[in-house]
Parts: structure tokens; sequence; C-alpha cells
């Protein structure tokens, strides 16, 4: 078994945190918005327990809240504790069909670990300093994502990503060869689709249709054919 995530580290200089926090929420903007989805922010504070000092602590998470006021006028959640035991983190809120909140991605604000593995740049003073790490993930588990992805829509997925785009149904036999040459059309198109010529009525096989929640229907009979 395995799950795969689009995890990444960015290392910044304390001064370029804002500014790289603002590129993060401009990529969740793009993906969330082409699923359109949309999503709230939660911040997560120090936890019980936790590494480094209280002072490192207390700064970053007033980075977090100043970046989220900033970004939100105030809009978000608490999770007092919720950070990680490295530093505090913003994450990403997404409900499914039935109102439910569930987390996605967290960007988390790291100053601990870089300075427990001794990473150092040189600043433009010249001086060697240690940088501040960014935990960036956007949609999380792409295989939990799919899955909350399929609460939030019911299973009614868009057309651009619904694994059947199209259920051609052909109102009586003699109409299923040319119901199978729309099918094919749409195939060489790029459009999964399948062809429903069952022996059942033809409410039946557009119900069929309507339960598996295929995006595009498209009854066929002797004014398709003969008009193309």
């Amino acid at each position: 078994q395995k799950f795969q995530q689009d995890d990444a580290h960015i290392f910044v200089a304390p001064h370029q945190i804002e500014e790289e926090y603002q590129r993060i929420f401009d990529i969740c903007a793009r993906f969330y918005g082409i699923f359109d989805l949309s999503y709230s922010y939660r911040l997560g504070t120090r936890p019980e327990d936790y590494i480094g000092d209280v002072e490192t602590w207390n700064n970053a998470e007033s980075i977090l809240t100043r970046i989220l006021e900033e970004r939100t006028g105030g809009n978000y959640a608490m999770e007092p504790g919720g950070g990680a035991f490295y530093g505090p983190k913003i994450d990403i809120l997404m409900k499914d069909a039935l109102g439910r909140e569930w987390q996605m991605g967290t960007i988390q604000l790291d100053f601990q670990l870089p300075r427990r593995f001794g990473c150092e740049y040189t600043d433009d003073d010249g001086k060697r300093k240690t940088p501040v790490v960014i935990h960036r993930v956007i949609y999380g588990s792409l295989e939990r994502f799919l899955g909350i992805y399929i609460e939030h829509t019911a299973g009614a997925f868009p057309l651009w990503i619904a694994p059947l785009a199209a259920m051609v149904v052909p109102v009586a036999d003699e109409f299923a060869d040319y119901a199978r040459s729309v099918q094919q059309a749409l195939r060489r198109a790029g459009a999964y689709t399948e062809v429903d010529a069952r022996d059942e009525t033809l409410n039946s096989r557009i119900r069929n249709a309507q339960l598996q929640k295929v995006p595009l229907t498209l009854v066929v009979g002797a004014r398709e054919r003969d008009n193309g």
C-alpha cells in the first residue's frame, strides 16, 4: 500500500515568510478553484508536547495570525494546541455534501527543525543565519482528497473529471449501431463514453444513467441519426 501527496519543504529567510505564504495561498485558490470548491482556513497553535522555546513559538504564531488577518479579514477558525510539535500551522478546511468539515492541506511554519539539523545560509550582510522551513501541502494525500471530493460532490463529478463522461442511450434496438458510432466519435475526442442498449425500457436506461451520476445522457433515435 502507498499514499501520494504534494509535500514540499520551502526554505526561506525570516523576512520572506509572509510573501511565501501569499504565494501558497494563491496556489490554493487556483487549485481549489479548478474543482469549484469553497474552503476556509484554521490556525493551529502550540500543542502541549512541543520542541523549542516559547518565545520563538509566540513569534511564529503572531506571524501566521498577521498573515491570516490580512488574507481573510479575520474570517478563520482557531484550534488551540492544534499545531505540529515543531511549529504552528494553517490548515485548509473543506466541507462535504453533508456540511461536515475535513482538513485537506496544511501550511506549517517551522523554526525548530532547521536549527536541529544545523541548516544555514549566507545572508545579504555576509553573516551565516538559520533559515525557516514552510511545510506545504495543498491538497494533502491525493487518495484522501479524492475520497473527500466524492463526499463533497455526493458522487456527481463535473464533466471534466467524471470517469464516465456520457451514456449514449438508443431509443430502440434499430438505433444501437448509430449509438455506438456516437460513442466512438466521443471516445476519439477524449471523452470516455458507454452505450446502454440493454433490453430495458428507455426510461429505465435513462434512470440508470442518472443513478450512476453520469454527467451527460445522450438519447438518440431517428432524428439524431438522420441529421447527425
